[in-house]
């Protein structure tokens, strides 16, 4: 249930903020206090470029917290 609620935040808040869940989810791990690289793999140019697009997104200290749930 707590993951379907995160789904669910991430998928309102990048419709707000015009990105995929995907990029969110990526902008998300940078935004940590922790410094995290996400590694991104996949086969298709698009799908790298669309991850790539995460590193423009620039989440509050609330919607960083608003995602997990705080």
């Amino acid at each position: 249930p707590q993951n379907r609620e995160r789904l669910q935040r991430a998928r309102e808040l990048s419709g707000t903020l015009g990105c995929t869940p995907t990029q969110l989810a990526l902008a998300w791990l940078m935004s940590q206090e922790v410094s995290v690289i996400p590694i991104v793999g996949t086969l298709d140019v698009a799908h790298l470029a669309a991850a790539l697009g995460a590193e423009a997104i620039a989440l509050t200290r609330e919607q960083v917290q608003w995602l997990a749930g705080a």
